[in-house]
């Protein structure tokens, strides 16, 4: 027989208001400027409550795009060219748009100073979506699509590196038709079949 757990139940609607609250807040002010008081403020709950979810501000940030990742799990059309349209379409309407935008961009702008954040961020969000891209072209090779053995964390990040250029650094729109033009590049850069 098990214990019966402690305290009251997480509350999932106070966990999406505190997690959209802090893209909310990085996007107006930064990673820097984000305090938890204003994240707490904004999400309408005490700081304690994020505090018992989260012990700081670097693991709020984690939880929220790994919130991000749960909401996007890896599509499977069937084929490499629907996945990666797919995924590309996800990308750009997450990434292309504010509050996203900036927090892509406050984020990468913290990472460059900040050892601790660039570690954990590297960690449980870039790796996790090299390994969810690759596993993508590991399908893609299992069906015959694409040879075997192909650096696949290098061809996602094909995908994802001019996105995240044009968000962050040109600030130039990141369009469908952007989309559709990077997945080409890709696949002819994995020697895609068909």
């Amino acid at each position: 027989m098990t214990a019966p757990r402690r305290g009251r139940p997480r509350d999932a609607e106070a966990d999406a208001a505190i997690l959209r609250a802090f893209f909310e807040v990085v996007a107006e002010h930064g990673y820097a400027g984000a305090s938890m008081d204003a994240i707490a403020e904004r999400a309408g709950v005490a700081k304690t409550t994020i505090y018992r979810r989260w012990p700081s501000r670097d693991a709020l940030m984690l939880a929220a795009h790994a919130r991000l990742l749960q909401d996007n799990p890896p599509p499977d059309t069937g084929t490499l060219r629907g996945d990666l349209l797919e995924v590309a379409r996800i990308l750009i309407e997450n990434l292309a748009r504010p509050p996203l935008s900036r927090v892509a961009a406050a984020t990468i702008g913290e990472m460059a100073h900040n050892d601790d954040l660039a570690r954990l961020f590297r960690a449980a969000v870039a790796e996790e979506r090299i390994r969810m891209l690759s596993g993508i072209f590991e399908r893609a090779a299992a069906r015959g699509e694409v040879p075997p053995g192909q650096d696949w964390p290098l061809l996602a990040q094909m995908l994802v590196g001019p996105v995240m250029f044009r968000v962050v650094v040109t600030g130039e729109p990141v369009t469908r038709a952007v989309g559709e033009a990077l997945v080409d590049a890709v696949l002819l850069a994995a020697h895609a079949r068909g």
